[in-house]
Order: C-alpha cells, then sequence, then structure tokens
C-alpha cells in the first residue's frame, strides 16, 4: 500500500507539473498574442496617423496652390480691370474731344451763318437743302433778356439776305426758350413775335412737352413758319426710390398724343417731319428705337 501511495503521490505531482506548464505555455502563448495585437494595433494607428497627416499635407499643399491660383486670378482680374478702366477712359476723352469739337462746329456754323453767308450757302447748297438752321442760341442770348434781343436782331439782320437768295434761316428750339428773363413773356414767345418772318422753326416735340408746352398748340401758333417738326416722344423715369427724371424714347413709348400731333401737323401745312432721338435708345441701339418709332408712326401715316 506504501507502495501504491508513493506511485499515486509521483502520478499527481507530474500532472500538476504538466498542467502547470501548459498553464504557462498558454499564458505565455497569451502574453505573444497581446503583444501582436499591441503591435497591430500600434501600427494601425501610425498608418492611419500617416494617412492623416499625408492628407493634411496634400490639403495645405492644396490650399497652397489654391491661394496661389486666386492670388495670379486676383492679379489677372486687377490687371483687367485696369486695362478696361484706362479703355473707359480713353474713350470719353475721345468722346469729350468729339462733343468739343461738335460744340465749335456748331458755334462756328451759327457765326458763319452771320459773318460768311456766302460760304453758308454753298455749303447748304452741297447738303441739298435752303434751310439754314440754327441749333440753338448762343450763351448770351439764354442767360439775359439783353442778350436774347441782340441774338434776334442780329439775325434778323441777314434773314432777308438769306431769303432773296432761296434760303431761310430755321431756328431750333429746347426747353429753356420756354422760360423768361422779363416775367412777361417767354423767350419762344418773344422770337416769334420778334424774328423776321423770313426766319422759320424747327419745333422739337420733346423738349416742348418737357418745358409744359402743349405741342399742338405750338404748332398752331407756327403755322406758315414751321417747315420741320421733330418727333421725339418724352416718358417720366425713376431716379431713386423718390426723385423722377423726363427722358427722350422712341414714338409712342412717352406721352406725347401723336395722333393728335400729326393731324395739326397736316392740317397746318408742316413739311417735313423728322424722327429724333439723341440718346436713351432700346438696347442702346439706336437702329432698333429707330425701328420702334418707325412701326408706330405707320399706324398714322403711310411710310
Amino acid at each position: 500500500q506504501e507502495a501504491r501511495r508513493r506511485e499515486l503521490d509521483e502520478l499527481n505531482q507530474e500532472q500538476m507539473a504538466y498542467r502547470k506548464r501548459l498553464i504557462d505555455e498558454e499564458k505565455a502563448l497569451d502574453l505573444t498574442y497581446q503583444k501582436k495585437a499591441a503591435e497591430e494595433l500600434r501600427q494601425e494607428q501610425e498608418d492611419m496617423l500617416v494617412e492623416r497627416l499625408v492628407k493634411m499635407r496634400k490639403a495645405g499643399l492644396n490650399a497652397g496652390l489654391l491661394a496661389t491660383q486666386l492670388t495670379r486670378v486676383a492679379a489677372s482680374n486687377n490687371e483687367a480691370e485696369r486695362y478696361l478702366q484706362q479703355v473707359e477712359d480713353e474713350c470719353n476723352r475721345k468722346e469729350d474731344e468729339l462733343r468739343a469739337k461738335d460744340a465749335a462746329a456748331r458755334r462756328q456754323l451759327m457765326l458763319d451763318a452771320v459773318a460768311d453767308r456766302v460760304q453758308t450757302m454753298k455749303l447748304h447748297e452741297l447738303l441739298g437743302t435752303t434751310n439754314i438752321g440754327v441749333g440753338a442760341m448762343p450763351a448770351p442770348g439764354r442767360t439775359s433778356q439783353e442778350g436774347l434781343e441782340e441774338f434776334v436782331r442780329t439775325y434778323n439782320k441777314v434773314a432777308p439776305i438769306y431769303a432773296k437768295n432761296g434760303f431761310r434761316l430755321t431756328y431750333h428750339n429746347h426747353s429753356f426758350e420756354f422760360a423768361s428773363h422779363n416775367g412777361k413773356q417767354t423767350m419762344f414767345e418773344y422770337m416769334i413775335e420778334n424774328f423776321d418772318p423770313n426766319i422759320s422753326f424747327v419745333l422739337d416735340t420733346c423738349w416742348a412737352a418737357n418745358a409744359g408746352a402743349d405741342v399742338c398748340d405750338m404748332i398752331e401758333k407756327l403755322q406758315g413758319r414751321l417747315d420741320i417738326l421733330h418727333l421725339k416722344d418724352i416718358k417720366t423715369v425713376m431716379e431713386d426710390s423718390w426723385a423722377s427724371k423726363q427722358v427722350m424714347c422712341e414714338i409712342g413709348n412717352g406721352v406725347i398724343n401723336w395722333k393728335k400731333v400729326l393731324k395739326t401737323a397736316e392740317d397746318t401745312g408742316v413739311k417735313y417731319i423728322v424722327v429724333e432721338q439723341d440718346n436713351f435708345w432700346t438696347d442702346e441701339d439706336p437702329f432698333k428705337s429707330l425701328e420702334i418709332s418707325r412701326d408706330h408712326l405707320k399706324k398714322y401715316i403711310n411710310i
């Protein structure tokens, strides 16, 4: 029995040693797996960090490139804006020069109509017209009664000379002629009353309406002295949320009663009607505005 007990003790010790070895091996294996898992996790975290850093760097590079491109575009836009501004300034300068030359030429024509009558008649004969137009009176006539009277006296002196040679001085109005220097009569009324009968008028419908005059009434007052009628409409537009202004526009797009105007012109013997629109064209195209005016006039006359 003693021997049997020793055998059992030895067997138990071997089994315990074996179990301990198995437990130690399992612990070692678990530790190995833990280390491997920890290494894989660390590597994964490092990879994610590296990927994130790469993305951030690319984003930074892209942002830098974008900033560079935007800077270049902005510089290009600024250069383009400077160029366009230079072009606009140059166009405005040339337009001012042309306006100045045109104004000077108009003033010279008015002076020549008095001082160089022979040359003036030759010029208008070349143009195929016997009407020698005065676009507006000189500044002194617009600013004082004395200047107005001097203007009328000056043109009265040469009007008979032109008439003897088959020509006729004619005056084109704006709106200022409907103002008064003396509080008794308007400048236009003074000219109608005091101009030599050989001087005729070109009545501008827009400017007359702009001054508040009755266009048909003016046509009747000028009967026999109105060879040419300038047709131009007028309308009111807003400048801002409160202020408004009157501007010229196409025939039929404004407030003038064209059926009545054209009937009055026919009844009083007006020889010529001329469509005129200085600016405010539709789509900035004068020919489109002319077409609109023509189409409206077709309602009343054959053209």
